[in-house]
């Protein structure tokens, strides 16, 4: 009986210790799993901001393009070519003389900008009237067909006719 014993120990022992073996397996194998469970949940969560990211930059890349092609498209009527300058004096009389008003215009030369696309050339006029045509004539300017900046501007008013001087720069497509 003493040998069956000791074989019952025996067999007992190494069941024992397979046993023991296979729940420490278990439980590294297990803390081993949530360790990299978690790492894929912190993986799949970055890829989703990363995802987002995405999205939110190709939605406003795409909302730029549309509007960087409108406003280009307006800036293209409102800046004209330097060629289409020829016509500005024209212009210029045309917007005078629908107002009654007499004028004088010159070009004071082209300017250099730090814009690669945009250049600029001076300007200088005079215009005569009377105070209300000369307020008209500066409302239709506004509209003008040219993009145009006032750097000084002078009125003077004398014996019921009134004389405006306008010096400014008007922008040009290079």
């Amino acid at each position: 009986m003493q040998a069956f014993k000791k074989k019952l120990f025996i067999n007992i022992g190494i069941i024992a210790g397979v046993v023991i073996i296979f729940v420490v397996g278990i439980l590294i194998s297990g803390s081993s799993i949530r360790a990299n469970s978690e790492k894929i949940v912190a993986a799949r969560k970055e890829v989703s901001d990363w995802n987002m990211s995405v999205q939110s930059y190709s939605t406003v890349r795409s909302q730029y393009t549309g509007r960087a092609k409108e406003y280009s498209e307006i800036l293209q009527r409102v800046i004209p070519e330097k060629d289409e300058l020829i016509n500005l004096k024209k212009d210029f009389q045309y917007l005078a003389s629908s107002e009654k008003l007499d004028m004088s215009f010159s070009f004071l030369g082209e300017q250099n900008t730090n814009a690669p696309q945009l250049g600029l050339v001076g300007v200088s006029l005079t215009i005569q009237g009377n105070l209300e045509t000369i307020g008209n004539f500066f409302k239709k300017l506004e509209g003008f067909r040219y993009l145009m900046g006032v750097e000084s501007l002078t009125f003077d008013n004398r014996e019921g006719k009134s004389n405006a001087s306008i010096r400014g720069r008007v922008y040009f497509r290079k």
